[in-house]
């Protein structure tokens, strides 16, 4: 799989197009055929989108394949934006690492405010603090909270929305880090009540998630690398 996340991102190099409007044209050349395509290791035969055979062919010294033969051989996404005319490659292999990567990054970000959710109810709890810092301090956690489910959330939805061929390896981390977050605000639901009524049912509560966080998207999320990466 290394082997192939390394050659995918090398294609990605070869077919960077731009995103500017250009003019097509039609070009008479003479082309060299019976050229032979290897794609890890195995000899391929290309085919469109139909499943009929496409050919690579040599011009002036240069070797051209079909992009959306080789690309989707690769585990990419291939599409075509008619209104610039462009060609559009997503990596799949390699996009797929970075949700999970931020989902790891995500839920570490969450176990960190729901931890310091009850420091501050403990320092609050001990007088160190006066209501209106605590209170403001768990609104700043409160944000942070949100702002690190929506970092992992939106490479999630990008890459259902490029059709991610590997997603379906990912859904359950995604939905694990879906739970983790719903612990994340819960908390803080229970430091702020604590703050306001000084009912220690809260910053039991409070505890309570921070022991019931298990990490578990980010040890799914974490296995999915190393197995790409294998």
């Amino acid at each position: 799989m290394k082997k192939r996340l390394v050659a995918a991102a090398a294609m990605m190099a070869v077919f960077v197009t731009s995103t500017a409007a250009a003019t097509a044209y039609k070009r008479s050349i003479t082309a060299e055929y019976g050229i032979k395509v290897e794609i890890d290791g195995q000899q391929t035969v290309l085919t469109d989108a139909n499943g009929k055979t496409v050919e690579p062919f040599t011009y002036n010294g240069t070797t051209y394949v079909p992009i959306r033969a080789v690309a989707e051989n690769l585990g990419c996404y291939v599409g075509y934006d008619a209104s610039t005319q462009t060609a559009i490659v997503d990596n799949d292999a390699m996009e797929a690492v970075t949700v999970a990567h931020k989902i790891t990054v995500a839920s570490d970000a969450l176990m960190m405010d729901i931890e310091l959710l009850y420091s501050k109810c403990d320092m609050y709890s001990g007088g160190y603090v006066t209501a209106q810092d605590a209170s403001s301090s768990i609104a700043n956690l409160s944000s942070n909270i949100e702002g690190n489910f929506n970092y992992a959330s939106a490479a999630y939805i990008e890459a259902q929305d490029n059709e991610n061929t590997y997603l379906g390896e990912l859904k359950a981390a995604y939905t694990k880090f879906q739970k983790e977050y719903a612990i994340a605000v819960d908390a803080v639901s229970s430091a702020k009540n604590y703050v306001s009524t000084r009912n220690s049912q809260y910053i039991i509560e409070v505890n309570e998630a921070m022991r019931t966080f298990s990490y578990s998207s980010a040890s799914m999320a974490n296995k999915f690398i190393d197995d790409m990466w294998a």
